[in-house]
Formats: structure tokens, C-alpha cells, sequence
């Protein structure tokens, strides 16, 4: 009968030994996660989302301007305008001006297949330090197209 009793202490054992290993595992994963910001409410970064056919690559915001860089996957395009919304008052920014890939230069309102843009546009009295986020919408015709098209880029980010 000792041998029987010993048995039921050794399979508690195990099975707590079992659960114990799981417990520590489950522990660990949720520390990563947490020290990753998975769990955090807002991002310490910028995010810039974009529809099908734009390839949103980077934005930045700070106090006195909102700027992102697309590249075009929509085929030759003309007659391009953006109207950038904050999303917290609805207040549309004033003066977005687009260019090619560097930057500088004069202002563009075409792009061709691939080309990079960079899009600039005043902001709206923004606090440094401050969480902001902004909708794009980018109207335009495609080469030959008989009708305006529109484009959503949502940006989100820390305003340096």
C-alpha cells in the first residue's frame, strides 16, 4: 500500500511541476509583450496608412508642418490635390503642396507610375509632444480618365 500512496505523491508532483513550467511560460510572453508596447494605448511612432495603389513610405509631423512620402502604384496621374483633416477638431490644413521624391523644388501635380512623392502641407498650430492624427484625401485623374479619383492616407504620430 506505500507504493500506491507514493504514486499519488509523485503525480501531484508532476502535475504541478507541468502547470508550474506553463505558468512561467505564459509569465515571460506576457513581460515581452508588454516591454514591446503591444499593450500600450498609444505608439510612440508615426503611422502612415494608405489605400490600395498609394505605398504610404514615412511621415513626420511637427509644429509647423504635416509631411508624407508616397510612392504612386496607381499608374500615370494628374491633376493631383490634397486636403489634410485633423481628425480631433476636423480642421483641414492649409497649403499642401506636392513634390517629386527629393523634396524641393517647385510644386507637381502629376506623377507617373512608381514615382515618389512628398507631400507638405502647413499644420494647425500643433504642441510639441502631443499625440495628432490626420486624414489625407488625395483627388486625382488617371491618365486618360474621364472622372476625379480620391485616395485615403491616415497618419498618425508624436508632433516633434
Amino acid at each position: 500500500m506505500k507504493i500506491i500512496s507514493g504514486k499519488k505523491g509523485q503525480s501531484a508532483l508532476e502535475f504541478l511541476t507541468t502547470y508550474g513550467w506553463a505558468l512561467l511560460i505564459m509569465v515571460v510572453m506576457a513581460g515581452a509583450l508588454v516591454s514591446f508596447g503591444v499593450f500600450s494605448p498609444t505608439s510612440k511612432g508615426n503611422s502612415c496608412i494608405s489605400s490600395t495603389g498609394i505605398v504610404c513610405i514615412d511621415s513626420q509631423i511637427n509644429a509647423s508642418t504635416v509631411q508624407f512620402a508616397l510612392t504612386n502604384g496607381l499608374g500615370d496621374i494628374n491633376n493631383m490635390a490634397v486636403t489634410v483633416t485633423r481628425l480631433n477638431t476636423g480642421v483641414v490644413a492649409s497649403n499642401c503642396d506636392l513634390y517629386d521624391g527629393t523634396g524641393k523644388g517647385t510644386a507637381i501635380k502629376k506623377a507617373v507610375s512608381g514615382q515618389r512623392v512628398i507631400i507638405k502641407c502647413a499644420s494647425l498650430d500643433l504642441s510639441s509632444g502631443s499625440q495628432e492624427a490626420f486624414d489625407a484625401l488625395i483627388t486625382y485623374n488617371k491618365q486618360n480618365g474621364a472622372f476625379p479619383q480620391t485616395s485615403k492616407v491616415s497618419l498618425s504620430g508624436v508632433v516633434q
